[in-house]
């Protein structure tokens, strides 16, 4: 009985055509206990053999059986494989990283006037000549050389087909042998398609899997294939066996042990692989998809490098070795990284190894280091001298053994998964008759593979990558720049020899050139003139309007007038002096803004529900000469700021008029943004950069007279100046909620519906609480809306999907940039496809200003590499005031540039994809906070070991170490009168340590990744806790909630706000604002408020 017909019987019984591995367990092809059971009585029938059934069962591979039965399972000479094989087979296997499909090569040539029978004759004579194609493989052991193996040839007549159906079959082909999985147990591991193009031109296909063959082997089945064709001798050879024996005794040496320690020590200070910009953790790859990039490079070319190289006294491998590494480092966010280099390994003592087909191949693991600034000849140099001493050790080390030892060493599971190397041996094809024209390998566990081949054209560059890893707009660039370099080398560039900043591939330089040629004429009209004008022009038209009041452009003239007299003639302000504006929302803060900025003073709006130490900080740190509140009330807030304090309310109404102002001033006003001391830092803007945001919004949002905006925003957020002074430059009406309502999305709505408002402008929370309101005439108001714009956090499509229910024409744009380069200078209009992808990008660059994506070495990333954001053009701020702190001001190619901090990636589109930051900086709300602020203002209270504080599901979360029992409530209470509101943790927890990292640092990733015991699970104790308890364990489906429980903790945001706002309004009809709910965050806190809230209204009762 031989294994082949137990194979036949088992196929048989089964119902199964195709082939089985022998590895494979039975049950998983269908086989169960019926099965097994006439297994049983087949194999007595036909060959008297009594097996008990349990015995099959537990044998259930073929591997097995054969075993049990006493089947010789496979003839031939056993030999030992090479470490090369063995991480081969170690590759394939499904458990391993990107493993599951063996390493395999395709390989193709054209020949003329072909006789497919003397073909197929010269194919089987070249297996049986070459033994590695007649190994089959077992394990991670050995494998067997085959006395005769089976050659899978298969031909197809094309000639019939048209030219597009031949190219369409012949790449059908091409997919098929490259996706082909060898059955590495039974062979033939090596398989030939030949295709009749015409009635002269055949295209013969070859593919093998990666143990048989290697790339040097490709050019010698070419030669022996011809030389067996043409009837002529092929050169004598070693054995396969003979090589693996040889290089085994090469490993006895005593003292390869130290020279791998010393290998092993010297990669120790580079990274085990570039950081590419993947799609996803490789971990994460179950059945992975090889895509090829390819590209030629012209003989001519190649010949140019080659002469350029000899001149310069380099080989042409260095220079393509270091314009590989180049353009990956390019893409990466590291500069020092490890590329895996196949060479050939072929002693030449061994004789005959020449002409050996067979994996004679080991890898060297090459450390590219692109982090220091020298020119490209000088780089190919320092390579070049790398390489002949890493080639030495490749001769004395397996590279299996060094990865092994790396892998030990970085404790990482992926070591240098992207490999290099070149089969090119000088350009000859011409004087040979089969002439390769295309390679493509794949390599399991490898996420990237360059390879160098001759083809009839000059040199094929193709890169293999993994496709759900990489997106191929990467990979096309990765590719663009090695050829760019190359073409600039060969040319004789010498700007190239001493350059460091490698230029961009064509094609991404003009995008990037492109998308920031933004250069306009801006309007030559001041904001002083044009709001003249506009007072006469709409003279009786509303300007402002509130809910108790409103000012037309004539009283909005005539106030500034008023304000003139009050600051300039009263109190003597001059040029340079500095105003600090203390008022709530409403008409009269809109028009001191206005004001203000007409007679050019320079002004600070400051939130009245500041903490007066913050308040305290502007006036001292600025030097603000006064401060203008509207009433005594709250005057007597700030009474203890040391500066002029001027109310409107006693000054306004025997103001008299006056008409001069002051000379205009290059700067406008003043912005606060966080620091990190926990107070603010404060930005100048200029006219400059506010007139080009003005105009630029007016033209491209379609923005006009007749507009009417809605003034949602605080006017301490720079997104508020276009509400303000934006919407009276063109002559439009702004309706503002005034400051004890302008978190109530009840009275946005009668407000919103009464004035007819066409543009909303705001951070993305605040138009998500409108349209989650559920109000009667939420659909009626939305769907007036024709602009709106968005900005200071990421605009979720959710509320995309949710404004276009009501609203299909309305435009949504989606704006950014930081205060410091003046309120948007970047847009984006949403679009259906935006939806469809689910990601809006962050956009294109206004008139007048341009986006420089970095990376590292300053130097402009390519499209699809991320990179820190580099702000130029009209909007760019002066910086701060009453700090030396302009660190991220800075230059680039001589202009004055923002660095944001924000990470984006240039896209082939023309536009900007935002990806966040990297520091601890974060956005709530459309706020900026810096984390580190918070932290330091939590250290210094009294009984505080330490403290630390994150970001966590968009809340900030405090952690801290304290000497006694510290109560939450007493933090919070000293941090409200040092933090703006918005700045104060949501939760505090006390831990016993906190987690520090090896360099000694708190370790923010772990304090994220702690889960924290939710509230105590204390019972309610009124039915009012009992009946918010019930409404948050619906909201939340959860099945119990502690009344200390935290609304934060449960994933509460202004959505679910809004939800529980609604049912409390039902029930109880008391009006809340999520606001409410979130400074109310716990079960008990909530209760208590709601109680509060009904015996206020029934006092009024």
């Amino acid at each position: 009985m031989s294994r082949k017909e137990l194979e036949g019987i088992i196929k048989k019984l089964l119902g199964i055509e195709y082939e089985l591995d022998d590895r494979t367990s039975l049950i998983k092809y269908g086989g169960d206990s019926l099965f097994f059971g006439r297994l049983q009585i087949e194999l007595k029938r036909t060959f008297g053999l009594k097996v008990p059934i349990q015995q099959l069962f537990q044998n259930g591979t073929i591997e097995q059986l054969c075993k049990v039965l006493g089947i010789e399972e496979h003839n031939g000479e056993k030999i030992d494989i090479t470490d090369l094989q063995t991480a081969y087979l170690y590759g394939r296997k499904p458990e391993m990283i990107l493993g599951g499909k063996g390493s395999r090569a395709y390989f193709s040539f054209e020949v003329e006037d072909v006789d497919i029978a003397r073909l197929q004759k010269a194919i089987k004579n070249l297996v049986e000549e070459q033994e590695a194609l007649r190994c089959t493989f077992h394990e991670d052991q050995y494998a067997n050389v085959q006395e005769s193996q089976a050659i899978d040839f298969t031909y197809y007549d094309l000639q019939i087909l048209s030219s597009k159906e031949k190219d369409e079959k012949l790449e059908e082909i091409r997919k098929d042998l490259f996706e082909r999985n060898f059955n590495i147990n039974k062979g033939p591991l090596i398989c030939f398609v030949a295709t009749r193009i015409d009635d002269k031109k055949t295209i013969v296909h070859i593919c093998h899997d990666g143990l048989v063959a290697d790339g040097e082997s490709h050019q010698i089945i070419l030669k022996e294939l011809e030389n067996l064709y043409y009837g002529k001798q092929n050169a004598s050879h070693c054995s396969f066996s003979e090589y693996t024996h040889y290089i085994k005794d090469m490993k006895e040496n005593p003292e390869y042990s130290e020279l791998l320690n010393e290998k092993v020590k010297r990669l120790s200070e580079f990274d085990t692989k570039p950081q590419l910009d993947a799609l996803k953790d490789a971990k994460e790859v179950m059945k992975p998809n090889v895509g090829v990039v390819a590209r030629i490079i012209p003989e001519d070319l190649y010949f140019k490098i080659c002469e350029k190289g000899r001149e310069n006294a380099v080989t042409p491998f260095s220079i393509l070795l270091t314009a590989f590494g180049k353009a990956l480092a390019k893409y990466s966010d590291n500069s020092k990284f490890l590329l895996n280099l196949p060479v050939s390994y072929r002693p030449m003592e061994l004789e005959g190894v020449e002409n050996l087909v067979g994996l004679c191949s080991n890898f060297i693991l090459f450390g590219f280091d692109d982090s220091y600034s020298i020119g490209f000849l000088e780089q190919i140099e320092d390579n070049q001298n790398k390489l002949f001493s890493s080639r030495e050790e490749g001769m004395l080390l397996s590279g299996t053994d060094v990865l092994k030892k790396v892998k030990q060493t970085k404790k990482e599971e992926i070591i240098a998964p992207v490999v290099f190397t070149s089969t090119v041996g000088g350009l000859r094809q011409g004087e040979a008759k089969f002439k390769k024209n295309m390679t493509l390998s794949y390599t399991s566990q490898v996420w990237l593979e360059g390879l160098l081949t001759e083809v009839p054209e000059g040199i094929l560059f193709t890169l293999s990558y993994i496709k759900e890893l990489f997106d191929e707009d990467v990979i096309n660039g990765i590719v663009d720049v090695f050829i760019t370099i190359l073409t600039m080398f060969g040319n004789k560039d010498k700007e190239l020899f001493e350059m460091t900043d490698i230029p961009l591939a064509i094609r991404d330089s003009e995008i990037i050139k492109k998308l920031n040629d933004t250069t306009e004429i801006s309007s030559s009209i001041s904001f002083r003139e044009k709001l003249k004008k506009n007072c006469e022009i709409y003279a009786e038209k509303y300007a402002f309007i509130d809910e108790q009041s409103h000012m037309t452009y004539q009283e909005l003239k005539e106030f500034s007038d008023k304000l003139n007299f009050i600051l300039l003639k009263k109190y003597s302000l001059k040029h340079g002096d500095k105003v600090g504006l203390y008022l709530p929302k409403g008409v009269e803060q809109a028009a001191c803004e206005v004001a203000l900025a007409y007679l050019n003073i320079v002004f600070l709006p400051i939130d009245v529900e500041f903490p007066v130490k913050i308040v305290e900080h502007c006036v001292s740190a600025i030097g603000l000469r006064m401060i203008l509140t509207d009433t005594k009330e709250h005057m007597e807030d700030i009474a203890a700021v040391t500066t002029t304090i001027v109310t409107l309310e006693n000054e306004i109404p025997s103001a008299e008029i006056g008409k001069e102002a002051l000379e205009e001033n290059s700067e406008t006003m003043l912005i606060n943004t966080s620091g990190t001391t926990g107070m603010p830092k404060t930005v100048i803007l200029t006219w400059r950069g506010i007139m080009n945001c003005i105009n630029a919004t007016q033209k491209l949002f379609s923005i006009t007279s007749k507009d009417v905006a809605f003034g949602v925003t605080n006017y301490g957020h720079d997104m508020s100046i276009f509400d303000i002074l934006g919407m009276v430059y063109i002559g439009g009406t702004t309706v503002i909620p005034n400051q004890h309502n302008y978190k109530n999305p009840e009275i946005w709505i009668d407000l919103m519906n009464k004035y007819k408002v066409t543009v909303w402008i705001s951070v993305p929370a605040l138009l998500e609480m409108l349209l989650y309101s559920d109000l009667e005439k939420l659909p009626e108001v939305v769907g007036k809306l024709h602009r709106v714009i968005q900005g200071g956090d990421y605009l979720h499509i959710d509320i995309v999907k949710k404004f276009r229910k009501w609203n299909q024409k309305g435009k949504i744009f989606n704006v950014g940039g930081p205060t410091e380069t003046t309120m948007w200078n970047i847009y984006h209009e949403v679009s259906g496809v935006d939806i469809q992808n689910n990601n809006i990008p962050y956009g294109k660059p206004f008139p007048n200003t341009q986006y420089y994506i970095l990376d590292k070495k300053q130097e402009l990333c390519p499209v699809g590499k991320e990179g820190q954001m580099y702000i130029a053009g009209d909007g760019v701020t002066p910086g701060y005031v009453g700090t030396g702190e302009q660190g991220k001001f800075t230059e680039y190619k001589g202009l004055r540039v923002y660095c944001s901090g924000d990470y984006g990636v240039y896209m082939r589109t023309g536009e900007i994809l935002f990806r966040g930051r990297k520091d601890r900086q974060i956005k709530i709300n459309g706020k900026r906070i810096e984390l580190d602020g918070i932290e330091e203002k939590l250290n210094s209270i009294k009984g505080i070991t330490k403290g630390a504080v994150i970001c966590k599901d968009k809340r900030i979360v405090a952690y801290y170490v304290a000497e006694d029992k510290t109560e939450v409530n007493n933090i919070k209470k000293i941090l409200s009168g040092i933090l703006p509101e918005y700045m104060i943790p949501t939760a505090f927890y006390e831990i016993k340590r906190l987690p520090y990292n090896r360099n000694k640092k708190v370790d923010y990733r772990e304090l994220e990744r702690m889960v924290p015991k939710t509230g105590e699970q204390e019972k309610a104790e009124t039915e009012l806790e009992d009946f918010v308890a019930r409404i948050c364990e619906n909201i939340f489906e959860v099945e119990k909630i502690g009344v200390k429980e935290s609304f934060y903790n449960l994933g509460g945001d202004s959505v679910t706000a809004m939800r529980i706002a609604a049912i409390i309004k039902k029930e109880f009809n008391v009006h809340m604002t999520p606001y409410d709910i979130f400074e109310h965050s716990t079960i008990r806190e909530l209760a208590s408020y709601i109680a509060k809230l009904r015996s206020d209204i029934n006092e009024k009762v």
